[in-house]
């Protein structure tokens, strides 16, 4: 088959990382793959060169001037169009509406969120018109959820019902090796952007002080990048947490197997989550938006295809007495711990959930999947995203002569004194 898979960019993260994984998969089974994406990013690297980046010189050309972006596409016919996300989706729509034969082509959108449309909290402007076109134009059995609960989570988001939803989770690659042996220390790892829905980025804080406090002498690392990164490196930097607590930027995939060599328990959520299990890692999974250091168990101990899910009950384990238990084990029974862990994780394998996401898409009884698209919505989505554009290099440059005009005062202060 011909894939078409549609996303905004190749910048490092979770979703990112399945999409390459995903491309090369299906190249080296024998399909074909073009990758249209709004920006290019670190991740490209990592594609094989088999798969064919698609980037407009515009973004808002395929607004315009559609066809002139399917030029890109070229020929021999699609036959699927998968995308990934709300705003993908759109996109992906406004691409799929100009293909001829479409009758022909299967189109489906992926849902890796339960809040995907309101990842800030309150729906947004731009959120509402994802939502609109994710609700109204699809077709039944084209949405594609990564769990039950993400289904639900829009659901209750849509305030509609989903008929046939297709689930199917995150697929990772499984290593060859994984990690025996207890670790002599206590060092936790997390690996994930620092963005608020990420919590366990700051009550991690509160987590460490307090096993601190119990005499353990414990260590959390922890990778990634995004907006709360500032006020997480000026908690580290608190005397309390000296030598204890380590905020890195990003990390580059192929060293993720020699961070993880000699951690003690991994706490985060999405692919990381699944990435540190393969490898035998104890695993505690952070739940989204959940502000008190609790979870629902080992990662062994949620249902399948729940990676960071609120599960519909608030998570009443805390953080603290979970690490504190696997310190306690012996050396046998933290064996026995890292194999259930793996034994769980080996449902997310690559190949088997490839094979399903093959035998899905390449159905033959749904028809035209996508309702004509509106244009007026296409115009809506340009002055949308103009507007926030515009807000955000505001926010930059207020930020940036506030730091300058802090700066200056300081400067001044010190040739005073």
């Amino acid at each position: 088959m011909r894939y078409l898979l549609v996303y905004e960019h190749l910048d490092r993260g979770g979703i990112e990382t399945l999409i390459v994984r995903m491309g090369n998969w299906l190249v080296n089974n024998d399909h074909e793959v073009l990758l249209y994406v709004e920006k290019d990013g670190d991740m490209s690297a990592l594609l094989d060169s088999r798969v064919q980046l698609v980037i407009p010189k515009n973004k808002y050309s395929i607004i315009f001037n559609p066809k002139q972006v399917l030029a890109l596409v070229g020929n021999p016919q699609i036959d699927c169009v998968y995308t990934f996300g709300p705003k993908s989706c759109l996109i992906g729509g406004i691409l799929y509406s100009k293909l001829e034969n479409r009758e022909n082509i299967n189109f489906f959108s992926g849902i890796y969120h339960s809040r995907e449309f309101n990842t800030g909290g309150d729906i947004n402007s731009k959120g509402r018109l994802y939502l609109n076109y994710f609700k109204n134009y699809l077709k039944k059995g084209t949405r594609v959820f990564m769990s039950k609960e993400t289904v639900e989570g829009i659901e209750s988001t849509a305030q509609k019902t989903f008929n046939d939803p297709i689930i199917w989770p995150l697929a990772i690659n499984l290593p060859e090796k994984s990690y025996n042996g207890k670790p002599k220390s206590l060092k936790i790892v997390s690996i994930g952007r620092y963005v608020p829905f990420k919590s366990y980025n700051l009550y991690m804080f509160e987590v460490v002080k307090e096993l601190i406090g119990k005499g353990l002498d414990v260590t959390w690392e922890v990778y990634g990048h995004g907006g709360l990164k500032d006020r997480m490196l000026a908690l580290a930097a608190q005397k309390e947490y000296e030598g204890s607590i380590k905020v890195h930027g990003g990390i580059a995939y192929d060293k993720i197997p020699e961070v993880l060599k000699d951690t003690f328990v991994f706490h985060g959520m999405g692919t990381a989550l699944l990435e540190a299990g393969s490898y035998g890692v104890p695993c505690i999974p952070a739940i989204a938006y959940n502000d008190k250091p609790n979870s629902y168990g080992y990662l062994y101990d949620i249902p399948y295809y729940t990676c960071g899910d609120h599960l519909g009950y608030d998570p009443g384990q805390p953080i603290v007495g979970l690490i504190e238990k696997l310190y306690h084990l012996n050396e046998n029974d933290f064996n026995e711990h890292r194999q259930k862990t793996k034994e769980y994780v080996a449902e997310y394998g690559m190949d088997a959930l490839m094979a399903k996401f093959i035998t899905f898409t390449e159905r033959t009884d749904i028809g035209i999947k996508i309702k004509e698209y509106p244009k007026h919505l296409a115009y809506l989505y340009v002055l949308l995203n103009s507007y926030y554009n515009f807000r955000k290099k505001m926010a930059i440059r207020s930020r940036f002569k506030h730091f300058k005009n802090l700066f200056s005062k300081q400067s001044k202060g010190l040739s005073n004194s």
